[in-house]
Order: C-alpha cells, then sequence, then structure tokens
C-alpha cells in the first residue's frame, strides 16, 4: 500500500525534526507494520512499528562518499513512539 506520512522527532535536546514523505506500507500483524520511504535526500528509512509495545526499529541507509559500498552507509536505529 502507498499513501502519505507525516513524521515528527523530537531528540533528547527538545529540538524538532519532521516532514512529509510518500510511504509504502505493509502489515506484518495486528501490533507489526513495516514502513518505508525516500527522502529527497536520498535517505531512505526503514521500520517496523510495534504498536502494542510501543517501539521502533528503523534502519537507516544515506550517502557515504568514504563507503567502498556504492558510496552508501547505513545503520539501526531504536525508538519509541505515542499515538497523538
Amino acid at each position: 500500500m502507498r499513501g502519505d506520512l507525516h513524521w515528527c522527532v523530537t531528540d533528547k535536546n527538545g529540538n524538532v525534526t519532521q516532514g512529509n514523505e510518500r510511504l509504502s506500507y505493509l502489515q506484518l500483524s495486528d501490533t507489526l507494520h513495516f514502513l518505508n520511504w525516500i527522502e529527497k535526500t536520498g535517505f531512505t528509512v526503514s521500520q517496523v512499528i510495534d504498536t502494542e509495545n510501543g517501539t521502533v526499529k528503523a534502519f537507516w541507509s544515506y550517502a557515504d562518499e568514504f563507503s567502498e559500498r556504492g558510496h552508501r552507509a547505513s545503520m539501526f536505529v531504536d525508538g519509541t513512539f505515542h499515538f497523538v
């Protein structure tokens, strides 16, 4: 399924970053959801969201001119969320 996503992140210092993205979505179970989007910069986000526990496991892929693997780097990131 495709759709639009508005996201908002607050870091530990209270700085807010947000954006609107074109989203790909797949429901994995009643409480697990897979989301993916590619930002205009090429920064790619893939997430598994657990609505039962309020947790997110994300995988980021982004440009890295020093990487020998297609000039891209990646990392896993853990987070939490709440519904507003």
